[in-house]
């Protein structure tokens, strides 16, 4: 639904940086569910579910593009 698109284009967006960064599903998936620093020591999937997946899409935005954080 349109409604759901822009909600869901954060986690697109951070999934597809995820498959580049790392390639392997495992790894996509253990640094889903490993708490980060940056997120308050919470997990990115954390993260996505609780409604704030543009954090995680800047986070991995940033890392891609070599900005410190």
């Amino acid at each position: 639904a349109r409604g759901f698109q822009a909600a869901l284009q954060p986690v697109k967006r951070s999934l597809e940086i995820l498959r580049e960064l790392f390639g392997a599903e495992e790894t996509l998936r253990i640094w889903l569910n490993t708490p980060h620093p940056e997120l308050d020591g919470a997990t990115s999937l954390d993260t996505i579910l609780n409604g704030t997946a543009f954090a995680v899409s800047r986070l991995l935005g940033n890392a891609r593009q070599g900005v410190p954080l």
